[in-house]
């Protein structure tokens, strides 16, 4: 079975508002305000910190690990009608220093598939 691959790239704004999006739906509170200072470390998983700078010039510290990262982004994807099978493989990873969540389809069906013999004449 062929494999298919995809990569889909997200800005740094792109992510904070698939952040944002997730939180918001989950009912749980991020600071407000300005963001700052967006990085995507790509060690472990991928992950993304930045700083919120509020109206008293208060800095705060957000830092959202990688299976949170992948729920926000792929709801992010969802919400704007971006196509991802449920069944297709997932992974994170960082592209010319953006965000990236790469599809897989097809490799892990083959892999989980009992192998299959083949007739010879």
């Amino acid at each position: 079975m062929p494999t298919e691959s995809r990569q889909i790239i997200f800005t740094n704004d792109e992510v904070v508002i698939a952040i944002q999006q997730l939180y918001q739906r989950s009912n749980q509170a991020l600071p407000k305000g300005r963001i700052e200072n967006v990085v995507v470390h790509p060690e472990n998983g991928c992950s993304v910190d930045y700083d919120v700078i509020e109206e008293s010039n208060f800095r705060d510290h957000v830092k959202v690990g990688s299976e949170k990262l992948a729920a926000a982004l792929i709801l992010y994807c969802k919400t704007r009608k971006i196509p991802i099978p449920a069944s297709a493989k997932k992974k994170l990873s960082v592209a010319n220093n953006q965000l990236a969540l790469w599809i897989t389809i097809g490799a892990a069906d083959e892999q989980d598939a009992p192998a299959r013999k083949t007739a010879s004449a």
